[in-house]
């Protein structure tokens, strides 16, 4: 009778259980489960590293090489695409950009640009936009918009037309409580916000905390940018309006590598963001019109109007 063993008993003696009174194998499990959860935290953590620490020695002689071949790059395929840029689709903003490129580079490429796109329109209200920065260039006898194709545009660009036509092209209520919010926008209505603003700002409008909030905005779109660590169009465009905001501060070193190194083969960039691992597997994106622009007017803003910003970031 001693030596008869419950099956129960055996079963147990077979479990080894430790100190604490848990089994083994519910410790195996728990051990995975932290390694899991540090595995994932350390995945989702590397991409936001990855875009605001970045681990290049370049000196300040090496970086303006490289942000002067990318620039010269971008505005060799702006030139190439003059036609698409001032004549058969033109887009007021980024004519804004390339206008103020022309005007800091003195090239005559990117003049050209301009010089077609008011043959077709010269008489158009968007110039007003266009020229903005510079209205000793901006042309006479202006048309204003019909009130119906007013009514048709988007929140965010009845924005631009209110802000360079002054006090007579009323926003309303809603909208003007949302342009003048510090805190009312997110992503893109974010950026195109802080463009209408500082047009604003350029036209010399007296707006009560206008320089207050266009700063909140800034910090807000650069928290932005901290986060979001795709190299796409709103990416590149939260860099270039920091700078055309005049907030240099706000823009981080990685931020510009990034941009560079993000360059197409063909000297522009993409709309979407799309890792480098899998452009072999699908032959790439065709860079796109908008998201160049933005980067060649951010680069030129970097080396023309604000090289104090390499000389913060970058040894000689």
């Amino acid at each position: 009778m001693g030596d008869n063993i419950s099956e129960s008993e055996a079963l147990g003696q077979a479990t080894p259980v430790g100190s604490d009174g848990k089994t083994a194998p519910r410790r195996k499990w728990r051990r995975r489960l932290v390694v899991l959860v540090l595995l994932l935290a350390v995945a989702i953590s590397v991409p936001f590293l990855h875009n605001n620490f970045g681990l290049s020695q370049q000196s300040r002689t090496e970086m303006e090489e490289n942000l002067r071949e990318c620039m010269g790059r971008a505005h060799d395929l702006i030139d190439s695409h003059s036609m698409s840029l001032s004549h058969y689709k033109p887009n007021a903003a980024l004519l804004y950009m390339i206008h103020d490129m022309a005007k800091m580079m003195e090239d005559s490429r990117l003049e050209k640009v301009i010089r077609i796109y008011l043959i077709k329109c010269r008489g158009l209200y968007w110039n007003r936009l266009v020229f903005n920065r510079y209205l000793e260039d901006l042309p006479d006898e202006l048309e204003d918009l019909p009130q119906e194709h007013i009514q048709s545009i988007a929140e965010d660009t009845r924005w631009f037309y209110y802000a360079v036509g002054g006090d007579k092209n009323k926003l309303s209520d809603k909208e003007q409580s949302r342009l003048f919010s510090p805190t009312a926008c997110t992503t893109r209505d974010l950026t195109h916000q802080l463009m209408a603003l500082a047009l604003l700002r350029e036209r010399g409008i007296e707006i009560a905390g206008l320089d207050t909030l266009i700063d909140t905005v800034c910090q807000r779109i650069a928290y932005e940018a901290r986060l979001d660590f795709r190299v796409s169009d709103m990416y590149i465009q939260r860099v270039a309006f920091l700078f055309a905001a005049n907030r240099p501060d706000l823009v981080r070193r990685r931020w510009v590598e990034k941009i560079i190194a993000f360059q197409q083969a063909d000297g522009g960039w993409c709309f979407p963001y799309l890792p480098r691992a899998i452009k072999p597997l699908i032959g790439g994106w065709h860079s796109v019109d908008h998201t160049t622009v933005q980067a060649a007017w951010a680069l030129t803003m970097i080396d023309r109007r604000f090289p104090e910003w390499l000389d913060q970031h970058y040894t000689n």
